[in-house]
């Protein structure tokens, strides 16, 4: 910092907070050269952080106070978002006069005013880091030169191709380039392209641009694969020393037809006093130790990445489908919780330990609803079940049971179906179903819940570590804001006061069955915070859990083998306090799974709505009738009847009135007709174009017609 630079600061300094403007500086400089050069040094403090300059033009010491770091997120080209690095912290919204040159992903510098209306709002200052290199997009040729449209980002710089590594490139086809300069000034990326993928509509494609998008690792280091081909095949019989052998007990897994990883098993006894149910979960932790290499590659992805057809694992096939997988008439290491209930499900008694178990069987989710559905109606079971129908039955029983307590709690139950891609033998969509979940789903899940809360109390009540998944309880102005959109598809209740997740619960009973139940459920969860992981307890409000973690599922989520091993620290209580991670390792492991659990949902997400997109793509010019599903200020979305997808109908499309979007009343209004386009509204649309790479399907209005305002 020179001399002109540090009277700079002390001026602005002594004013006090004072905002002053380039004359008011200039004013108190010595001499002309000096005034001359104050407009260079203001440039250069403002790009490294030190000052800021407002709209208005006048400049300020950016207070330490008010200043923070974290990664920008654009949703458009008129707004974003900057979220903390820090886990705790509140997003800072960023109008497009603040974004600074930050593109998608930058780790960036902001400085924010207090919080306005709920809203805490500031600018970029500084780009502490770029976020990418390289940027995945549609090759396009025009009378102007060649562009790129990206795919892999929310990049609104014009993207210019300056240099082309791989020679003549067909119009349209996906490439990846590597990104030489941004100038913001100018509003233009200049990209050099280095590989071309394919075409727009191939399945590997469709995932590589994922992939990139949410930087998803997809290999594993070399290290890893050795240390993950010197696992074992099978057990040793020292493996089983000290372990409770629990071989000799009726075990099996129930997954889906197209599972391969299976993480738990269960088995049951009915005792005088109710039910005695053990879960079982492969013990990765006896081959993925802290700090190895597959340890390392296991926590950067954090979480497996199941996309249609394919899986990105969280751990090599070695261990995650061979012998860490709990399939059957194979001896698996495990860690067990046995659970002792009465007969109306209230937990009496829990023991967590290391054991081996043998599965007897590996049964699917159809065929145990369908053994009890057949009970049910009186029907004989299947042969290939039979033999374990007394076990199944007695677990339904349980299930119900814990059902039960969990509802009078006040956990909430949501029945919110998932599209689920069927594909052909050429990896095309065939069909966009709606997921099924049956009782024996149910039955699982409710489980899974009771076991992840044992081993919760479990490590808390031993004063042991434990990083939880929690679930904060929305705040009033969220409740508020969503009582006014229910009102809009005709549910007037408040949700202020008394008990908030009981007054939900009692809603979504109300609509259950009912057309408008998936946008009903769909406005409670987008008023609920997100679930994370923390190394404190602060409960989980979407299960009515006071003390809740994960724990079931090691081969493919982190969080759950860091659970795994705080569980063999308190069993070797004597040397727990020398093993304990540092707690501000542990926050920033919480703070990554996070991430990337996150990240997992939404490539999740955009990869289903790309094949949904692929599945559409021949059905242009077809119309359908379907439900208004959302509704923003640039149109509202439509889910078809007939098919498991959703679109857009821009508000541009609706030529026959200028429509004005009420974010109260979730509507597009007509000034001239008053014609209304309200969430939950019936529509008949036709299919207009689709965007694969995008995930975008855009409709029409087939018929012009909507509701009177009222």
């Amino acid at each position: 910092m020179d001399r002109i630079e540090r009277k700079v600061l002390s001026i602005l300094k002594r004013g006090g907070g004072q905002r002053l403007t380039l004359k008011e500086i200039q004013g108190h400089m010595g001499s002309g050269r000096e005034r001359a050069a104050v407009i260079k040094r203001l440039a250069h403090l403002v790009s490294r952080g030190k000052i800021v300059k407002g709209d208005d033009g006048k400049f300020a010491l950016t207070s330490a106070r008010r200043r923070m770091q974290g990664r920008f997120e654009p949703v458009n080209e008129r707004f974003g978002f900057v979220i903390p690095l820090e886990a705790g912290g509140d997003d800072i919204y960023v109008p497009a006069n603040g974004f600074g040159g930050a593109i998608d992903g930058d780790v960036v510098e902001v400085t924010y005013t207090k919080r306005q209306r709920g809203r805490t709002s500031g600018r970029v200052i500084r780009i502490v880091k770029r976020s990418m290199k390289e940027i995945v997009g549609k090759f396009l040729k025009t009378s102007k030169g060649t562009f790129l449209d990206p795919l892999s980002a929310k990049i609104f710089h014009e993207i210019v191709v300056a240099n082309n590594e791989v020679g003549p490139i067909e119009d349209g086809l996906v490439v990846n380039a590597s990104i030489l300069k941004i100038d913001d000034r100018a509003g233009k990326m200049l990209v050099s392209i280095t590989e071309v993928w394919g075409h727009p509509d191939d399945p590997e494609v469709l995932q590589r641009i994922i992939v990139s998008k949410f930087d998803i690792p997809t290999s594993f280091s070399a290290e890893a694969l050795d240390e993950a081909t010197r696992v074992p095949a099978e057990i040793a019989k020292s493996d089983i020393s000290g372990r409770t052998d629990h071989r000799g007990l009726i075990t099996f897994t129930i997954d889906g037809e197209q599972a391969r990883d299976f993480d738990d098993a269960v088995s049951i006894k009915r005792t005088e006093r109710g039910f005695r149910l053990y879960v079982h979960i492969a013990d990765v932790g006896k081959y993925v130790a802290p700090g190895s290499a597959l340890d390392k590659d296991a926590y950067e992805r954090a979480t497996s990445v199941y996309f249609p057809g394919s899986v990105i694992p969280m751990l090599p096939f070695e261990l995650s489908n061979e012998i860490c997988s709990l399939k059957p008439n194979v001896e698996r290491l495990t860690l067990s919780v046995r659970m002792d209930f009465s007969k109306r499900g209230a937990i009496t008694s829990t023991k967590v330990y290391e054991s081996v178990i043998r599965s007897n069987a590996r049964l699917t989710y159809s065929e145990v609803a369908m053994l009890l559905e057949n009970r049910d109606n009186g029907e004989p079971p299947a042969d290939e079940i039979s033999g374990f129908a007394s076990d199944i039955f007695a677990m339904n029983d349980l299930a119900q049971a814990l059902a039960k307590i969990r509802t009078a709690r006040g956990s909430l139950d949501f029945d919110l179906p998932d599209p689920i891609v069927i594909l052909n033998l050429k990896g095309k969509p065939e069909d966009i179903v709606r997921a099924e979940r049956n009782a024996a789903h149910r039955l699982i899940e409710e489980f899974m819940i009771v076991a992840n809360e044992a081993v919760a109390s479990y490590l808390t009540g031993g004063g042991a570590q434990c990083v939880y998944r929690v679930h904060e309880p929305p705040d009033e102005e969220s409740l508020l804001k969503l009582s006014r959109m229910l009102k809009v598809i005709g549910h007037k209740t408040s949700l202020v006061g008394g008990d908030v997740s009981e007054n939900l619960q009692r809603l979504v009973d109300k609509v259950r069955g009912k057309r408008v139940e998936k946008l009903v459920s769909y406005l409670i969860l987008r008023s609920l915070m997100l679930a994370k992981y923390s190394p404190d307890n602060l409960g989980h409000f979407g299960l009515g859990s006071d003390c809740y973690a994960h724990f079931t599922s090691p081969i493919r989520r982190y969080p759950d083998l860091m659970v795994h091993r705080f569980i063999k620290q308190r069993l070797q209580s004597q040397k727990t306090e020398k093993k304990k991670m540092p707690a501000e390792s542990l926050l920033e492991a919480a703070h990554h799974c996070s991430e990337r659990g996150r990240a997992a949902e939404k490539a999740e997400k955009q990869i289903v709505k790309m094949r949904q997109a692929q599945f559409m793509a021949d059905k242009t010019g077809e119309t359908f009738t379907g439900i208004i599903s959302g509704v923003i200020s640039r149109g509202f979305f439509v889910e078809l009847d007939k098919y498991f997808v959703e679109g857009l109908v821009a508000t541009a499309s609706l030529t026959d009135d200028r429509y004005s979007f009420d974010e109260d009343a979730l509507s597009l209004t007509g000034a001239k007709t008053g014609r209304r386009f309200r969430f939950g509204d019936t529509v008949k649309v036709r299919l207009h174009a689709v965007q694969v790479p995008l995930g975008r399907i855009d409709f029409l209005l087939a018929k012009q017609k909507g509701k009177k305002a009222e």
